[in-house]
Parts: structure tokens; sequence; C-alpha cells
């Protein structure tokens, strides 16, 4: 389960080996967490500088993976670079993310497979997210054929709690898990709250008036852009009536318990972090929440590149002062170690 030290325990996999016969090691991770994976190999071994392969200047030549203990890339540039990196013995392959490959038709995942490896590893704290088959293309890199062939999973296993009962007892001599009650007395205690709230009368006639002209607007297909448009306003009214209100907190009772949330928090000198979907809520927070509480924000989305990410949270993380990350789940919801906040607000999703 998250932050109960995944990577840490593949860095000590690597250090314990006494000789070199687990070198050269392949790491793969998303791309904002490629910088984490090399603070922390460098923080928790000895001697071993990992090179990063991405970006322009990256090396075309196998010989100079080979020559390398440790090398990190994205998912994105393994696929681009596949020739290269099938040019290279790796002694162990660690997919971070591993959920990255859960759909086994796709071309990254294909990619991904045929790199030669002595041994792969898959992390993740979500091997199962829509369906068992996400399971079976996961242990299907880590071990290939372990689970059978693809079809022959699908016939034995069906998307049931028996088929999922029945396949934890395959997996368990293979899969190390570790979970918050495990180690529940070493960590502070968690409150985790939920906030009901009602559009007001004002929301609530405007609420309608933008389903109605959704509706007009794409008549049949007007079901998943009506969707798209009423989740956006119960976000904020601004995202999709840029006149709803002059005053953010008057347009919105969900904005405006939030900004009372924020007080409290600043008030007492702490800080938190705030998940949004939509990058305009996110220019809302910037704009109007940082003014207001006069405190330090800054925030992590797809427009922030990514070797920008990991300064933003560690400024974040060692800054003393009362303060906020606005945050989207896309960019910044994984591997990110955000640990100076003692607050989480999930203004996502949008609606129960």
């Amino acid at each position: 389960e998250m932050g109960l030290g995944k990577t840490v325990q593949i860095i000590a996999l690597m250090t314990s080996v006494d000789d070199e016969k687990i070198f050269p090691v392949l790491i793969v991770a998303p791309t904002t967490l490629i910088e984490n994976w090399r603070r922390e190999i460098m923080k928790f071994s000895e001697g071993i500088t990992p090179m990063v392969h991405r970006g322009p200047q990256r090396t075309g030549r196998p010989d100079d993976l080979c020559n390398q203990q440790v090398v990190i890339t994205t998912y994105e540039t393994l696929i681009r670079d596949e020739i290269l990196f099938e040019g290279v013995d790796w002694k162990l392959m660690v997919l971070d993310e591993a959920q990255a490959i859960k759909n086994p038709e796709t071309g990254r995942a294909e990619s991904i497979k045929r790199i030669s490896r002595s041994v792969g590893i898959a992390v993740t704290g979500t091997p199962v997210e829509n369906r068992l088959k996400d399971l079976w293309s996961i242990m299907d890199f880590a071990l290939p054929g372990f689970l059978g062939s693809s079809e022959d999973f699908e016939d034995a296993f069906s998307d049931s709690v028996g088929s999922a009962s029945a396949l934890d007892v395959l997996i368990r001599p293979v899969v190390l898990r570790r979970r918050v009650s495990q180690v529940a007395d070493d960590l502070p205690e968690k409150w985790i709250i939920s906030v009901a709230l009602e559009l007001t009368d004002d929301e609530a006639a405007l609420y309608e008036q933008v389903r109605q002209e959704a509706k007009g607007q794409y008549e049949k297909g007007g079901g998943l852009a009506a969707l798209t448009r009423l989740r956006q306003f119960c976000t904020h009214p601004s995202l999709v009536a840029a006149d709803a209100m002059d005053d953010p907190v008057l347009a919105s009772a969900k904005y405006n318990r939030l900004v009372e949330i924020m007080e409290e928090i600043i008030s007492a000198g702490e800080k938190a972090l705030i998940f949004t979907s939509y990058n305009g809520m996110i220019e809302l927070l910037m704009e109007d929440l940082r003014s207001r509480l006069n405190c330090h924000a800054d925030f992590i989305n797809g427009d922030v590149a990514p070797d920008r990410r990991q300064g933003i949270v560690d400024e974040f993380n060692n800054m003393a002062v009362p303060g906020f990350l606005a945050l989207n789940p896309r960019a910044a919801g994984t591997g990110l170690n955000i640990t100076g906040a003692n607050h989480v607000v999930h203004y996502t999703l949008e609606w129960n």
C-alpha cells in the first residue's frame, strides 16, 4: 500500500547482492517519478550512481547502457528506444507503477515484455484496477507463463469474488505485499472526514440550465458532453459559466467550504494538499485561494515539466511556513513523496 517503502525494497535488493550478478538493472517508471528514483538510489545505496536515459541527450549506443549498473528510463522512452534496450542483457528489470501494462493488448505492454531480462519485478499498489486480467498482464511480465496463456486465464477466472480468491492462492508465493494494518502502530492516526454539501438554490438553477444547454447542443450525443460539463460545474460553476458570479466563494457552496477548511489549516500554521482534476480549478486556487489565505501556494499538473516537479515538492516539504499544493491526480497522484503536509483535501471526484 501507498507510502510503505516499495522503492526502498527494490534498492535493498540491488544492494544486498555481494557480486555483480544483479547488474545491469533497468528501472522503468512514469516520467514524474524518474527524479525520485534517482535520488532514492543515491540516498539509500552505497556506490551506485544511476544513469537516467531520457530526453534529447540520451545515448544511442547499447554499450553505454551495458556499462552502467542501474539505468532509469520512462515507459515512453523505452518504447521509442526498444531496439536499443533489446541490445542489452538486463539481469534485473523493474517496472514501477506496473499497472501501466495492465492491458496486455497495448503496444506499451508488448514492447516492454519483449525486452530480455533474467528477472522481472513489477512494483504496484494496484495490481487489479478494473478486471482480473490486469493482474494476468502484470504477472506475464514478472513470471511469463506462470498463469498460463491469456485465453486460458480468461477461461479459468471470471471477474468474481470466487475467482479472485482462487487466484490469490496461486499468486501468494510470488507476491510480496505490505499493508498499513501491518505497521499501523508505527504510523500516526489518520482521520477521514466526509463532507456532504448541497447546491444552493442559485447553483441548482444554473446546474439545470447547463444541463439543458448541453442536451440541446449535442442532441443524441449529448449524454457524455453533458456529464463532462456538469462535472466541471460541480467543481466550480465558473469553469463552464464564467459570469456565474464575481466572488468565487459566493458562486459555489463547495468552494466556500474548502475556503473554510483551508482557513483553519493555515491559521494553525500547517500545510495541505488539494487534489482536483481540472486545470481551471487549479488556476482558481492559485489566483483566489492563495490571495485569500496569504500563504505559500504552488501546483503540479500536466503543464509543469517533469524535471520541475521534484523541485516543487522539495520546496514544499522543506518550507517552515503554512501553505498548500494544488495537485492534478494524473500528474501528481502516484509516486511523489510529499511528506510536508498533514492534511489532504480531495476536491475530486467532483461528485460522489
